[in-house]
């Protein structure tokens, strides 16, 4: 079974996982829906970008 392991393959990211959630990418549009005016809205926007899946 050892034999089978691809040891140089990266491992999941727990991180990478939670930012690719759908659930995720909702939180950051409705955050920046609730904050649009604010000085972080175009933040909250490029994060909501970057996480297209």
């Amino acid at each position: 079974m050892v034999a089978r392991l691809d040891f140089a393959k990266p491992k999941p990211s727990v991180l990478g996982d939670w930012l690719r959630r759908e659930a995720t990418r909702d939180r950051l549009h409705r955050a920046w829906e609730r904050d649009h005016d604010s000085p972080w809205a175009d933040d909250l926007a490029q994060a909501y970008d970057l996480l297209r899946v």
